[in-house]
This record gives structure tokens, C-alpha cells and sequence, in this order.
């Protein structure tokens, strides 16, 4: 059929003016995203009309559009090919076909060609030789326009990264761009779960980004991929969300696989993931994050009256571990009140410890605070000793087994004494220096020992959930140094770890069972910080540590106030804020949180001092040591006096014993 001319006159329309320099030049991205968004059918070539192709004709005064190339193509044409006679531009119609004496290529339906009504020869469009640069792309990712490639080939596209068969453009000015057809018209904005069958979701649009330079990831704190956890290559495309430092690449974004852990590992409750375990084979399973910071007492309570049986507790005891006796306290430490209700259901709880106010009262066992809850004291708190125990740490097993990668051990609880690390040990369960109780397979505690703190000892059960991997189990496994825990980014060569093989989602102990959903923190006294496992949505600055006052990667777990807008991470943050001080780059350096289960406070005796001396850490006020002159805030151990200027080292007091 010959190809008419339009009745009415057509306007040219330029979708694009300011290209190649439209990302920079557009100040109004919802003008640009409704550009690019622009599609409608030529109604010559009938194929669509988009964005990319920049130039095209319209009719204000009916619905009718063309190609550029379309309508500007010559109604008739002399061709080499036919000389004789003049050929008129004609379309196949839906019931013919046209062959090309060219090419010998049959066409369909809606197909330009030219045509010898006389000689019914016919031409196919790309054999006529008309000017290939009305052909052209123009491409906001390219300084350069891109021409089609017309027969499918196998390369590697420079959007997207992968090797690809089928349709590409090229850049014929730079000659080795390539982009797959499928990339060159992917949308500039797009909802992740329209695209994605599984459970992938994020609250905002993605926008389309061209490249993403090295050091805009570095700054960043070299994110991830939120699909596949791949790392992203500088001068691929990808799609992100800035205000919520979500990125993706372009085929994790676009293609609909099953399994994503988008959802899984970084949406805020908002995960439809169906669960994997049947609540009633699990009776007993514990959810992580505990509430808050006093939640972790209440399990170990709840742990040990499950064993122990009797709850009548007497009003005055003397403990093996402590020269001194111990009475029952049903009111707060500073009040200083004794009772004398012999049993704990008559004892009436208040709250022994305020983190807002530093109230320094910590279980001399279990080094977690005492709160809400009746407890023990020393008789001879007058005279400066601070032991305190809670009711339960009074009755601790005084031998336990404990499965352990080379096999099951029988551990045996000990005081905390000066050992060669004076009044700490670390931890194999959950890597933490402590100063309390431990359970130890030695009498004496040393570099061969095996040594768990209490909590350890009774809270670390065989599975577990966790808040950031909804509806899955977590289960206990051995190290490895090629997996990395979610919430701290650091590799889990602890002695176990949690995970999800499914998933490949893995959590240290002490970052699964120590780090609470929420905290109250000095620096925020009206409102409580919760845990937050991802960017914080619509906040696009940078993060800094209100503490510390550093910057901090967001993709780490951290605390988070949305009415104030402040964030601490983690290693600035303890549970227990025993005492005010300055940190120096030391206590940063190692992370605060290597201490939290550390009493600063606690008191010692040396036979080389007619003081007590108390464990502090070694803040810029105290000085140097006593006796070798060095300066204490290299230390995060001083032992100080409280009645005299005398202060030294960690490594110091061994020549004092």
C-alpha cells in the first residue's frame, strides 16, 4: 500500500534539548522522569515512538505522531538497484509480505519499503541507503549518539556489564560502546517490587545512574548490592535511591528471580518472607534483639529458675567468692536500704540502675545491670566494697557441660580474682573481655583454658530469631572466616556463630544476643534509640556518631532517633554507662563494646598498697603511672586509689601483688 502524506501539518518535537548534559541541566527531575517516561506508536512505521530517539513529528490537532526518520522519508526514490523506474514508498499490509530483491529478506506487516508498481520489485527501508543518521539514538548515558545494530549479535554490553545475544547499539564515534537494546531503554525510574516476583521492596522510586564513581562509593562505605551483596563496578549502570543509600544493578533491579534477600536481610518489618520453622516444635525459641537493656537479666532469670526450683531466697547470706556478707536489697543500691523479707515474693521490685543517670550497679557475676528486681549487697558497702549480686547469680551451678567444636566440656565456675590478666578474661563464646564470674575447665585461668562469661554459659541456645532476618531460623555454626556478620560487617571467626545457610545470613553471638531493640542514652534523654539495620529512610546526609562524633557506615547496625535526628553506632554505645569520661582514639580504635561486660569500679586489694584500688579505665584526667610514668590513657585498665593520688597501669600492678 503507498504511503500518504498526513492531511495536516506536523510540528517537531525535541524531548531532549540539553542533551548530552540533561542529568545535569534539568533542575526538575519529575520534568525529566515524565520526559523519558514519554511512549506513543509512529503511525507510519507503527513501531514506538520514546525518549531516546529524541526527534519526532506530531499533529496538534489529531492524535498522530511520526518518527523523525519516518516522516522525512522521500515518498519516491531512484535506486541503483532499478534505474529504470521511480520507486514509491509503500507499507505492507497486515495480510501481505513484501520481499526484498536486495536481501531477499521477507517482511511483515507495517514494514517500509519502496516499490515498482510496474516491475513489482520491492525494496526493504535499510537497503535503500537513505542517510543512517536519521537511525540515531541519543542516549543521556553517552555523549555520543548510538546507532542500531540491525542483526543480533553475542557481546559484552557496557551498561550492564553482562555478555548478552540479541539487539545492541553502538557508538560510532567511539566504536567499542556497545549497549544491549533491552538496557538502552530501561526506565529512569522504577518501583523494585513491580519488576521482581520475589519479596524485593523499597518505599521510593530507583532512579537509573550511569555510572557509580570509586569515590562516591568509598564515601558511601563501598555499598553492597541489596539483591545480590555484590559489589558494583564504577562505570556500570545501576539503580539507586539516594535518600536512602539503596542501590542496586540494573538486572537485579529488572529481573524477576525467586529468592532475593532484599527484603529479608534490609526491609523494616515489612518482610512477607514466610516463616520456616512451626512455632510449636520450638516452644522455647528466643527472639532477638531483647527489648531493651535490662531484658537479658530477665532471660537469664528466666533460664535459671527453669533449672533451679526453689525461689525462697534468705535475708542474709555469705557467698564463696566474697570475703564479706551479703543482705537482701529490695530498694536501690544508693538508697541503701536493707530488707528483711525472707522470700522473693514478698520482696517489692523497684529499679536499682538509671542509665540516664549512671547509677553504677552491676552484678559482680553476670556484669548485667539490676533493675526492677531485688538483689544482694555487701554489708561493708560503708567501707567502699560494691559487690552486688542478683538473686539468681547467688545460686549459679557450680559445674556445667557445655558442647564445644572439639567436644563437650565440663566447666567449673570461678571467682573473679586477679588472674595473670588482672580481673578480666575474654570470653570464647562471644569474644567480650569480662570481669565477672567464669566458667572455666581449668582451676586456674590460663592461655590454654576454655572460659565463658555466665551469660554465655546459659543464654547461647541451639537456634534463635533475630529482628533483620524476619521469619527465619537462626542456627547455631562453626566459624569461618569467609562469612561476615549482617550487623557489624566484620568476619565471624568468633567460636560460633548464627546463620541462615538458606540465606547466607550470618550473626555474631554477642551482636545477635547483646544489642538491644532499643536504649536510653544521655545524649538523647527525651525519646529512646532503637536499632536500625540499613540507611534510615528519606535522611540523605552523611551519618556522624553523636558521641564520637565521627562519621560512621550506616550499613553497619546502629542507634537511631527519628524525632531528633541522631544516631551513635555501635562501638560508642555501652548498655551500662557506669561512669563519664573523655574517649581517647584507643577506646575507638578497639570499639567500646569489647568492655561492656568489664565493672569499672570494682575494687581490688594489693599488698603492695595500704589502699584499695579501684578498676577504672585511663581517661586523659588521671595522668601518668605511678610507677613506670606512663601516660594512662594508653590503658583501657588503670587501678586508681580513691583515698590518695596513686594510679598505675594494668601491666604495673603485678609489682605491687
Amino acid at each position: 500500500m503507498e504511503v500518504l502524506p498526513h492531511a495536516h501539518p506536523l510540528k517537531l518535537i525535541d524531548l531532549n534539548p540539553q542533551y548530552p548534559h540533561d542529568e545535569v541541566v534539568y533542575d526538575d527531575e519529575e520534568e525529566l522522569i515524565m520526559k523519558q517516561d514519554f511512549r506513543c506508536p509512529c503511525g507510519r512505521c507503527g513501531q514506538e515512538i520514546n525518549f531516546y530517539h529524541r526527534y519526532y513529528y506530531t499533529c496538534d490537532q489529531c492524535d498522530y505522531s511520526l518518527h523523525k526518520l519516518c516522516a522525512e522519508l522521500p515518498t519516491t526514490l531512484k535506486h541503483e538497484y532499478h534505474h529504470d523506474h521511480t520507486l514509491i514508498l509503500c507499507q505492507v499490509l497486515e495480510t501481505e509480505w513484501c520481499l526484498c530483491q536486495v536481501c531477499k529478506r521477507k517482511h511483515l506487516y507495517q514494514y517500509l519499503y519502496y516499490h515498482c508498481a510496474q516491475c513489482d520489485v520491492a525494496i526493504g527501508l535499510r537497503c535503500t541507503k537513505i542517510n543512517v543518521q536519521n537511525l540515531m539514538i541519543y542516549h543521556p548515558s553517552h555523549g555520543h549518539p548510538l546507532m542500531p545494530i540491525y542483526r543480533k549479535i553475542k557481546a559484552n554490553c557496557d551498561a550492564c556489564g553482562t555478555e548478552q545475544v540479541g539487539n545492541f547499539y553502538q557508538c560510532t564515534t567511539c566504536s567499542n560502546f556497545f549497549a544491549h537494546s533491552d538496557c538502552v531503554f530501561l526506565r529512569k525510574k522504577l518501583l523494585i517490587q513491580q519488576f521482581r516476583k520475589d519479596n524485593s521492596f523499597h518505599t521510593h522510586p530507583l532512579t537509573l545512574a550511569y555510572s557509580f564513581p570509586r569515590d562516591d562509593q568509598k564515601a558511601k562505605f563501598n555499598p553492597k548490592c541489596k539483591v545480590c551483596e555484590e559489589r558494583f563496578d564504577e562505570y556500570l549502570w545501576i539503580y539507586k535511591c539516594e535518600k536512602c543509600r539503596y542501590y542496586v544493578h540494573t538486572d537485579c533491579a529488572t529481573t524477576s528471580k525467586e529468592g532475593s534477600l532484599v527484603s529479608i536481610l534490609f526491609n523494616e518489618g515489612t518482610s512477607a518472607v514466610s516463616k520456616n520453622y512451626e512455632d510449636d516444635k520450638y516452644p522455647d525459641l528466643l527472639h532477638f534483639p531483647l527489648p531493651d537493656q535490662t531484658s537479658q537479666t530477665k532471660v537469664l532469670k528466666h533460664l535459671f529458675y527453669g533449672e533451679s526450683g526453689s525461689r525462697d531466697f534468705e535475708t542474709n547470706l555469705t557467698h564463696p567468692f566474697h570475703q564479706h556478707p551479703l543482705t537482701l536489697v529490695d530498694t536501690p543500691c544508693c538508697n541503701n536500704d536493707i530488707t528483711t523479707t525472707p522470700t522473693s515474693s514478698r520482696i517489692t521490685t523497684s529499679s536499682s540502675h538509671d542509665s540516664m543517670k549512671m547509677v553504677e550497679v552491676l552484678c559482680d557475676a553476670c556484669v548485667r545491670p539490676i533493675t526492677n528486681m531485688a538483689f544482694y549487697k555487701c554489708t561493708a558497702s560503708d567501707e567502699g566494697c560494691n559487690f552486688i549480686l542478683h538473686l539468681w547469680c547467688t545460686r549459679l551451678p557450680t559445674e556445667i557441660k557445655m558442647n564445644t567444636s572439639t567436644g563437650t566440656r565440663t566447666l567449673k565456675l570461678l571467682p573473679p580474682v586477679p588472674f595473670t590478666n588482672p580481673g578480666v578474661f575474654c570470653c570464647l563464646r562471644c569474644k567480650l573481655f569480662c570481669s565477672g564470674f567464669v566458667y572455666s575447665d581449668k582451676a586456674v585461668l590460663s592461655g590454654s583454658s576454655y572460659e565463658v562469661d555466665v551469660c554465655c554459659a546459659f543464654t547461647p541456645p541451639e537456634y534463635i530469631t533475630h529482628k533483620s532476618h524476619p521469619n527465619h531460623l537462626l542456627r547455631k555454626h562453626e566459624p569461618s572466616s569467609e562469612k561476615y556478620c549482617r550487623l557489624c560487617l566484620s568476619d565471624a571467626k568468633t567460636q560460633f556463630f548464627y546463620g541462615c545457610e538458606d540465606c547466607n545470613f550470618y550473626l555474631h553471638p554477642k551482636c545477635a544476643l547483646l544489642w538491644p531493640d532499643t536504649i536510653r542514652h544521655k545524649y538523647d534523654k527525651k525519646h529512646p534509640m532503637s536499632l536500625r539495620y540499613f540507611p534510615v529512610e528519606n535522611y540523605n546526609g552523611d551519618y556522624f556518631c553523636e558521641v564520637c562524633e565521627e562519621e560512621f557506615n550506616p550499613n553497619a547496625a546502629f542507634y537511631h532517633c527519628d524525632q531528633c535526628v541522631q544516631s551513635i553506632h555501635r562501638p560508642c554505645v555501652e548498655f551500662i554507662f557506669q561512669e563519664a569520661t573523655t574517649w581517647t582514639p584507643f577506646f575507638l580504635d578497639r570499639g567500646v563494646d569489647q568492655f561492656e561486660n568489664v565493672k569499672y569500679g570494682r575494687i581490688f586489694t594489693f599488698k603492695g598498697h595500704p589502699h584499695p584500688l579501684s578498676l577504672f579505665r585511663g581517661p586523659e584526667s588521671d595522668g601518668d603511672c605511678t610507677l613506670c610514668g606512663k601516660h594512662l590513657s594508653n590503658y583501657w585498665r588503670i587501678f586508681k586509689c580513691l583515698q590518695c593520688k596513686f594510679a598505675i597501669d594494668s601491666y604495673c600492678c603485678y609489682k605491687i601483688e
